[in-house]
């Protein structure tokens, strides 16, 4: 299955790493293809939520259409928030 990633989702991948959180769009994509959890969320979308670390997960909101995955946006969040 092909993955695109929108610019925010570039963009957000970029800001992370001058905050000091190292994001790949390898780790993205694991995350899409092998995620430790997947949940509804707003208009539709989903996301999938994967370990950064004992305290942080990243979590990526998508669109699952019907021969790709778009990548809408990304966000580290401490495990057990959401």
């Amino acid at each position: 299955m092909r993955i695109e990633f929108t610019s925010h989702a570039d963009q957000k991948i970029k800001i992370l790493g001058r905050h000091g959180v190292k994001v790949t769009r390898s780790l993205v994509e694991e995350a899409l293809l092998d995620p430790e959890r997947v949940v509804l969320g707003l208009g539709g979308r989903q996301v999938a939520e994967r370990s950064l670390d004992d305290e942080h997960v990243l979590r990526v909101v998508f669109i699952k259409e019907v021969n790709q995955i778009r990548v809408v946006t990304l966000y580290p969040a401490k495990r057990g928030r959401y």
